[in-house]
């Protein structure tokens, strides 16, 4: 058997086993009460401070820098590309729970939770016989809208030019995107704030 034929051979032998694995990880049978973003994060459950049920419960309670028991482990999600993880994180940073209050930082964790997640993952294929290799792109799971309270915080922050800046676009863009999946608070601040964009919301 020549190298090129036992080269291809390796490469559409392993291939279909990379797809399986990506096509069944964890991220599609997650609790809906973690919204991933990608994988389940399993190394971040020694660090949830509710057990072993994976329920998310951030204690809110904690004010400055006092111990905050969820930190860690809201932390770790959030490192992991856990959409309700970052959203907690920001939260955190957003009222100084259990951490110095910070703006930037909830800005740019809150963001995060509020991006979509198009559901694409990509798999390298090596090149044969000296050619380049290339990136396949390939629907891994199904595509999931950012959370709306994250969306409806990032618009109050885009608002006030707390850790970003003031920008009325940016404002209208996440209380229409939070309002769309029926978030009550973003669609009275859209009506408040921009009527014609929350008439545009009914109309369509």
């Amino acid at each position: 058997m020549s190298y090129l034929k036992f080269t291809g051979f390796i490469v559409l032998g392993v291939l279909p086993l990379i797809l399986s694995g990506l096509f069944t990880s964890e991220s599609a049978k997650a609790d809906v009460s973690t919204f991933l973003f990608g994988n389940h994060p399993k190394k971040c459950e020694k660090l949830n401070p509710n057990g072993p049920d994976f329920k998310l419960r951030p204690d809110l309670t904690v004010k400055n820098t006092e111990f905050n028991p969820a930190f860690e482990y809201v932390e770790c999600l959030a490192k992991n590309r856990d959409r309700m993880g970052s959203y907690w994180l920001g939260m955190f940073y957003l009222n100084g729970n259990g951490v110095e209050q910070n703006y930037k930082k909830a800005a740019k964790h809150l963001k995060r939770a509020a991006r979509p997640d198009s559901g694409t993952e990509s798999v390298y294929i090596p090149g044969i016989g000296g050619s380049s290799g290339y990136a396949m792109s390939f629907q891994a799971r199904q595509r999931t809208d950012g959370l709306s309270d994250a969306r409806y915080q990032t618009a109050l922050l885009h608002n006030e030019g707390l850790g970003v800046k003031k920008k009325e676009k940016h404002v209208r863009q996440y209380l229409t995107l939070a309002a769309r999946q029926g978030h009550q608070k973003a669609s009275e601040m859209l009506q408040e704030l921009y009527p014609e964009a929350y008439e545009d919301l009914m109309n369509e």
